[in-house]
């Protein structure tokens, strides 16, 4: 019975084409001091599919070192005008953003699915069957400052030059955006210097 079941396992396994994820060399290798000021979480840009989950976990994640002085920009009507803000905004935006919203600090994140070419099943085989490749930035600006002082990008995609199976399941582009969002939380829990009381 038990080798039966090992079997069965590795022939699953062996159908399965998961992803690898890889933060760029700009990504930042220090950590953040949440210590002071106000922290305003901009509405965070992503598929339809993914967002609501996306946001949760961002807002889940900030206010357990902001607690209180951490602000989703939904939550607060009279910012929603300025929550369409770009990634790597120049000075003028960020003085703009500063003098409109008050806070000190603002988090910016931005999903993206790059390619979408394999889905999550495939049913045949093939010997070029494409990729699927989403990408997670989050940028923190200091508003006092007019800079960025936090930036990580992880890309996560998932090619197989050669699917043998007739049955595969590959990774979602869904899936690589959301364990792309967690290694980034990850690295932040790991190397962030000071959590609120």
């Amino acid at each position: 019975m038990r080798f039966v079941l090992f079997a069965v396992a590795a022939v699953i396994l062996s159908s399965c084409y998961t992803a690898t994820y890889r933060f760029s060399p700009e990504s930042s290798n220090y950590g953040i001091e949440f210590r002071k000021g106000t922290w305003l979480l901009n509405e965070i840009e992503s598929p339809p599919y993914v967002k609501e989950e996306l946001t949760a976990l961002a807002i889940e994640n900030f206010r357990s070192y902001l607690k209180d002085d951490l602000v989703y920009i939904r939550d607060t009507p009279a910012l929603l005008g300025t929550r369409k803000i770009p990634l790597n905004p120049d000075r003028e935006a960020l003085k703009a953003l500063k003098s409109g919203t008050g806070f000190d600090y603002i988090i910016n994140i931005k999903a993206q699915e790059i390619k979408d070419e394999l889905g999550g099943l495939q049913a045949s085989q093939t010997d070029y069957p494409g990729t699927n490749l989403a990408t997670v930035t989050l940028e923190i600006y200091d508003l006092e400052n007019l800079e960025i002082i936090y930036l990580q990008h992880v890309r996560g995609s998932v090619s197989p030059n050669r699917i043998k199976e007739d049955v595969s399941f590959i990774t979602t582009n869904e899936q690589i955006l959301k364990k792309s969002f967690k290694k980034i939380f990850k690295k932040i829990e790991k190397n962030h210097t000071i959590k609120r009381d």
